[in-house]
């Protein structure tokens, strides 16, 4: 078992007289002169190892990965770059608490290696054709949900012969983006 203990214990013997080290922290002291039958118990802390990382287009700011005692509370937040969205956490996330942002939660006997995820941002494109009182001229393409930094194309027919009276076309002259 991996600990913290800097000295099990020291016992300095001098003209038959024993003696322990001073007090040091995360030890415990034993106190002579030995006299008698001693019974020395060690009491321990169980810590686990929680280790919080961040996938591409983010980060992750809170609590450092790190030994932690059992019953620490871990407080993590995903903090997602420009054009990304928190997605979900992965790994050895407790369970119910996967989509949680920021995550909470209370350290146990579980090592953990979990990982904040992150994905492109989602843009909505709206295409619209109009002329003459008429919608949808020509059934244009390419509305629909798309990742960021995506490149859109968005096409309509060369000509359009209005429905309804045959002498008339529709030619598209130009297009706007907002």
């Amino acid at each position: 078992m991996v600990g913290k203990v800097k000295s099990l214990l020291r016992i300095l013997g001098v003209a038959g007289v024993l003696t322990a080290p001073p007090a040091v922290a995360e030890t415990n002291a034993v106190v002579g002169p030995l006299t008698n039958n001693v019974n020395i118990t060690w009491n321990w802390d169980i810590e686990s190892n929680q280790q919080i990382g961040s996938g591409a287009g983010g980060s992750v700011s809170g609590t450092a990965g790190g030994w932690y005692r059992v019953g620490s509370t871990i407080s993590n937040n995903a903090v997602a770059n420009e054009h990304y969205d928190f997605s979900s956490w992965s790994g050895d996330v407790p369970a119910g608490k996967e989509g949680d942002n920021p995550l909470v939660y209370v350290s146990d006997r579980t090592p953990r290696n979990i990982t904040a995820d992150f994905g492109l941002k989602q843009y909505a494109v709206t295409v619209n054709s109009e002329v003459d009182g008429l919608t949808d001229v020509g059934n244009p393409t390419g509305a629909g949900d798309y990742d960021a930094f995506s490149v859109i194309t968005s096409t309509v027919p060369d000509v359009v012969v209005n429905s309804t009276n045959a002498g008339i076309r529709y030619i598209p002259v130009s297009h706007d983006t907002d």
